[in-house]
């Protein structure tokens, strides 16, 4: 009989191998730079005083630290993930002691998203985090540390935005097209006036960002992406007048040059939140490379982070190559974009499809985000 053939060997378990790889490691105190951004039910007027707070929409609140919390140290060799998770909360507790219940809450509940840097390393750049989702990606993050330290460590917990929050968003950007297919609003958040229904299957994949005629305006200021979303029958008679505009045939300017549109082919929207009127120009019509300065945003506007406003936009979190290159233009808010066009945000070196949705964040900003906030000064 010939012998048995050796048997095959067993691959070895990665968390294994990882967690061997990791306890090899000499241990060391990292500093760790810990914020927050988090969408809170009610919160407490403990939390709303100590924080930066921002009604979004009733009854949650966008809460993130009025400035930097002081650093904590861990040694990262050894503890499993959720212990060191465990410890994070536990620090914030000692700086904030009412918001301790909420962290816990939404980390059991799996809404927070932990999310880490590596100061001036080369893959986990500052401010372009990555999410640990389990312990093998903490594993894999605690030999990065490792090999980069005494580089700071960043870890910045976001909480996913609520249904309701998402869901109004939508139905803000995405109307239906009959009041009896009404838009997913809550507690009347937009004030359409149309009784709260939910669109089934409806995700943020297929979500029409563009409006009812599937085009935008390439200025990030446009009044068609400002103009207030309990207006939409005004709206779509609008955008209904501009493409019919556009499809009537127009005789050639003498020299070359684009003949100046008449006066009836541009449609004014009367903007009730402001007393102001916003003027829409034809399509067809280029925009100037440089729109005219925008005023000031409210007060409460400012204090929207550019993370925030870059979730709003629909950039992906892990959508690193964008943040690289608002880093490189020296983009730090996102009051950049009230004034900036698509063809503008191109040369900087954006394509065309990030631009856009830069450009018509500015809008969504201002209309999910500020319809429940005073108006600054400035604004009267």
């Amino acid at each position: 009989m010939s012998p048995h053939p050796p048997a095959a060997p067993i691959p070895a378990c990665p968390v294994t191998v990882l967690e061997g790889l990791v306890d090899s490691l000499s241990p060391q105190t990292s500093t760790i730079m810990v914020d927050y951004s988090l969408y809170l039910r009610a919160p407490s007027a403990e939390i709303i005083q100590q924080n930066t707070a921002i009604m979004v929409h009733p009854p949650f609140t966008h809460v993130s630290p009025v400035h930097p919390l002081g650093p904590m140290t861990a040694i990262l060799q050894g503890p499993l993930w959720r212990f060191i998770q465990l410890d994070v909360i536990d620090h914030i507790g000692t700086l904030q002691r009412s918001i301790m219940d909420p962290l816990h809450e939404a980390t059991t509940l799996g809404q927070i998203r932990w999310m880490v840097a590596i100061k001036d390393h080369p893959k986990f750049i500052a401010d372009s985090y990555i999410t640990i989702k389990n312990h093998v990606d903490f594993l894999k993050f605690v030999l990065e540390a490792h090999d980069a330290y005494p580089s700071r460590i960043l870890l910045k917990l976001v909480m996913t935005p609520p249904e309701a929050i998402s869901n109004a968003i939508i139905a803000s950007v995405s109307p239906s097209k009959s009041a009896g297919n009404a838009w997913h609003i809550g507690n009347g958040f937009l004030g359409s006036g149309l009784s709260p229904t939910k669109s089934a299957g409806r995700s943020w994949d297929h979500v029409n960002i563009f409006g009812n005629n599937g085009t935008s305006s390439s200025s990030c200021n446009s009044p068609a992406a400002l103009a207030p979303a309990n207006q939409s029958s005004l709206l779509t008679h609008s955008m209904a007048h501009l493409i019919d505009t556009h499809n009537t045939p127009v005789a050639p300017a003498p020299n070359g040059r684009r003949r100046p549109a008449p006066d009836d082919e541009i449609e004014i929207i009367e903007d009730p939140h402001r007393g102001r009127r916003a003027r829409i120009d034809p399509l067809g019509v280029a925009n100037p490379l440089h729109p005219p300065a925008m005023g000031p945003a409210s007060h409460h506007l400012e204090l929207v982070e550019l993370e925030t406003y870059l979730w709003m936009a629909h950039i992906e979190p892990d959508d690193h190559a964008t943040r690289e290159r608002l880093r490189a233009n020296g983009i730090t808010h996102w009051t950049f974009f009230r004034r900036s066009s698509e063809e503008e945000l191109t040369q900087l070196g954006f394509p065309l499809g990030i631009c856009r949705l830069l450009c018509e964040g500015v809008g969504r900003l201002e209309r999910n985000m500020g319809f429940a906030m005073p108006e600054s000064e400035d604004d009267d």
